[in-house]
């Protein structure tokens, strides 16, 4: 109260009105701008230990969807028919299983080419995945490959090779339902 009166004194006035409506007019744009303000987050919930992030999911390593709901092999997990070839002449037709692995982002390949029991893939991309070198029992050694999931279409296609005594053999596959 004394500073009022000290200030009254010297002859300034203070105009309480013009005041108040600055208070007011403050109060007012800091109420609007907090009301725009909004957690974009607040509805969404994403599964697999999965991140908001403005609104959209960041999926861990081995999941997608909107809401990291769907592991990425899950697109390739089933039973295919593939088709091979090399040098643009068909090889071979023969059906394939794909099993899931050890982790989220790799999976099986369990009679690829008739001949292979088992190669292991794992992801490289959203749509891609690496296969791994086997060593075949007769000193064959496939070298891998690659594989891309056609996500139109439902069907995956990619390269493989073989060595067999120093011959390499690249194969053209397509697996389709």
């Amino acid at each position: 109260m004394g500073i009022f009166n000290a200030f009254f004194r010297r002859g300034y006035a203070i105009d309480l009105q013009w005041m108040l409506h600055r208070l007011l007019i403050i109060a007012a744009t800091a109420a609007l701008l907090s009301g725009c303000i909004t957690d974009k987050c607040n509805t969404v919930n994403c599964q697999n230990e999965g991140v908001c992030v403005q609104g959209t999911c960041a999926c861990t390593y081995g999941y997608e969807g909107d809401f990291c709901e769907r592991k990425w092999l899950d697109k390739f997990n089933r039973n295919w028919t593939a088709a091979e070839t090399v040098k643009d002449v068909a090889v071979r037709n023969y059906s394939l299983n794909i099993v899931p692995g050890a982790s989220p982002d790799t999976f099986y390949i369990l009679g690829m080419a008739q001949v292979v029991d088992t190669v292991v893939c794992t992801r490289k991309s959203y749509k891609v995945f690496t296969m791994h070198e086997r060593l075949l029992p007769d000193s064959t050694k496939m070298q891998g490959g690659e594989g891309e999931y056609n996500t139109e279409a439902g069907i995956v296609t990619g390269l493989y090779s073989f060595n067999k005594q120093d011959v390499i053999t690249t194969v053209r596959f397509t697996w389709s339902n």
